[in-house]
């Protein structure tokens, strides 16, 4: 006669021999079945935020430098991007500044502040200008005549872009007549950055022979460039991303 302990043991052991064994592709088709649809949106919506995550943090795309015989001027910034424009009714590179401040990350006291240094610089005679009835030139004017084309360029004006990173910038054929850009700043570094991309967009366009023109300005207010180089050859590139 079986103890007590030996017949548990026994049921235990019928039962575990009667047992299937656990089916984990019938389990996964079972789940699919029941929660199919759920799942796949799930997996789908999942999909979905991984590929836009993906895309908000992908490297940004390179400035068009390589252009043929086209000019294309426009602003670089070695982390907030870039942006173009047409010369034909949309300004100068000042123009883009006074219009649209706020993207450079300049307040209107710092704009109003840097077109009265313009206003200041002597070019203009006031006395000249009001027998012909025209305003005196202050920063309000000098403002209204840059949103009017009227000036091409203010120096302590774009110094406020400069002194962000921002590169005054054109690419394709310019005055050079030669593959690469034109690059204007006061911040070495970010020079230095858009180089490293006009050359890699070269390598990648399979073109060998490229011209780099760099202006650097100082920030004193001077007009007057502090350093300016034709960068024509490899060797010459790299030297200046030495120095």
């Amino acid at each position: 006669m079986k103890s007590y302990f030996q017949l548990v043991q026994s049921i235990n052991e019928a039962v575990a021999t009667k047992r299937k064994p656990f089916d984990a592709a019938a389990f996964d088709a079972k789940q699919k079945a029941k929660y199919g649809s759920a799942m796949a949106k799930a997996a789908a919506d999942a999909l979905a935020a991984s590929q836009k995550k993906k895309a908000a943090i992908s490297p940004k795309q390179p400035f068009p430098w390589m252009q043929n015989n086209k000019m294309i001027p426009g602003w670089w910034h070695p982390t907030k991007g870039w942006f173009s424009f047409s010369l034909d009714g949309a300004g100068y590179h000042v123009t883009q500044i006074v219009k649209n401040p706020q993207k450079f990350g300049i307040s209107e006291s710092e704009l109003l502040k840097a077109a009265q240094k313009e206003a200041d610089r002597g070019m203009w005679s006031n006395s000249s200008r009001e027998e012909q009835g025209l305003p005196p030139v202050d920063a309000k004017e000098i403002l209204r005549l840059i949103r009017i084309e009227d000036i091409d360029n203010s120096f302590p004006i774009s110094t406020l872009a400069y002194q962000r990173g921002w590169v005054r910038v054109y690419g394709g054929k310019f005055h050079t007549g030669d593959w690469g850009g034109t690059l204007e700043g006061t911040d070495k570094k970010s020079i230095k950055a858009a180089i490293r991309e006009i050359e890699q967009v070269a390598e990648m366009s399979n073109i060998d022979d490229i011209r780099v023109d760099v202006t650097e300005r100082g920030t004193t207010g001077d007009y007057f460039p502090k350093m300016m180089a034709v960068l024509s050859s490899k060797v010459k590139r790299d030297a200046y991303m030495r120095s």
